[in-house]
């Protein structure tokens, strides 16, 4: 007799596996060779045969269309940036991809930087675009790039030139400055007391 059965739906893969990485329901069995490749992203129809546990009373059926949804890959790729040192300003530096030889792509930066880094901690997206996108999809990364804060320092320098002038007095010249002194010195004393006793004497004490 022939067997009943239902056709397994709903079968995945992804890009570069073959139909060994399918797991199929029990009775069901690949028609060729596991190890054939499930084909490019997309929905991808293999020939399977179901196989009844009673084979006695049971035929096995063949020829029977299974389709297996194939997703596109995700490449595993990685950046790398050149170890220098990097300053505020400064352009973003070119990235280099690092890649399986599997992989053919473009490595570029999606963030934009108007003004060149800025003064600490840079955090900038990549992306890397395959040149199969068919079968590849695009991969986004983020990468760090700390940059030193740019400081402008300037020095002036004060020259101080002291002129000494020595100047001779004679005895007469020093009596007389003394003199002169002396009657400033009673000018002031006599302005002071004038002053002192012509001021109005309410409101002030004595």
């Amino acid at each position: 007799a022939n067997p009943d059965y239902i056709i397994p739906i709903g079968l995945t893969a992804i890009y570069g596996e073959t139909l060994a990485d399918v797991e199929l329901p029990d009775g069901f069995v690949w028609m060729i060779s596991p190890d054939t490749s499930v084909g490019n992203a997309g929905k991808n129809t293999f020939m399977a045969s179901y196989i009844p546990e009673d084979t006695t009373n049971y035929v096995v059926e063949d020829n029977i269309e299974i389709t297996v949804d194939v997703a596109k890959a995700i490449p595993k790729v990685s950046v790398d940036i050149p170890d220098v040192e990097y300053t505020e300003g400064d352009p973003l530096p070119a990235l280099i991809g690092i890649l399986p030889d599997v992989y053919e792509g473009v490595f570029k930066w999606i963030t934009e930087l108007a003004n060149g880094l800025i003064a600490g901690e840079n955090e900038l997206e990549w992306q890397f675009i395959p040149d199969d996108t068919d079968n590849y999809e695009i991969v986004t990364g983020t990468a760090i790039i700390n940059a030193q804060t740019t400081t402008t320092t300037s020095s002036t320098n004060t020259s101080t030139t002291t002129e000494m002038t020595t100047s001779s007095t004679t005895t007469a010249e020093t009596e007389s400055l003394a003199s002169t002194l002396t009657t400033s010195q009673d000018n002031i004393t006599e302005t002071t007391t004038t002053a002192i006793t012509t001021l109005p004497q309410t409101g002030f004490s004595p």
